[in-house]
């Protein structure tokens, strides 16, 4: 209504768009058949769980890196068969693979010694190297502790995922 009460006459109406057609869903499996990834912070809940769904819904990945720090005294790779293959969220996956669990594990899965609150995840030429034409990141890394140490918070949970957008950016 124009003021004073009077009605207005509707103005133009706006044009009809054609309606795209929808798209097709996405296909996970087809999207990841194949691909190289880097997992951070498998030795995680959240890591260990993401990794394990991965392999167990979408076993055509291709290579799945594993970032792991080193430990005391103990390797990348010794880290990744004592505290991520033998974790209950792998369940399924032995259960599917049965005898051959382990084996299925080694050919889709390399540990990869680094750390992500270092520059590009704190890995070495070679595993950079290694790493060249990597398709996608999944950076599940972080503290959940309640009541860590400021530093190292923002260290791990904010200077990590850069770390992690610098590397993605390097490769």
């Amino acid at each position: 209504m124009a003021p004073g009460g009077e009605k207005t006459a509707p103005g133009p109406k706006p044009p009809l768009r054609a309606v795209p057609p929808p798209r097709p869903p996405l296909e996970v499996g087809a999207a990841l058949a194949g691909r190289r990834l880097l997992i951070t912070g498998a030795t995680g809940f959240v890591g260990k769980v993401s990794l394990s769904l991965l392999l167990h819904r979408y076993p055509q990945v291709g290579k799945v890196f594993v970032l792991l720090r080193a430990g005391t005294g103990g390797s990348a790779e010794s880290r990744f068969w004592d505290k991520v293959a033998g974790a209950r969220p792998f369940d399924p996956l032995r259960e599917q693979h049965g005898p051959r669990f382990e084996a299925f594990l080694r050919d889709k899965c390399t540990p990869v010694a680094g750390d992500v609150s270092a520059p590009l995840l704190g890995l070495s030429e070679r595993d950079l190297a290694a790493l060249a034409g990597l398709d996608l990141l999944v950076n599940c890394a972080g503290l959940v502790d309640f009541n860590p140490s400021l530093e190292l918070a923002i260290q791990v949970n904010t200077r990590g995922a850069g770390n992690a957008v610098a590397l993605c950016r390097r490769l």
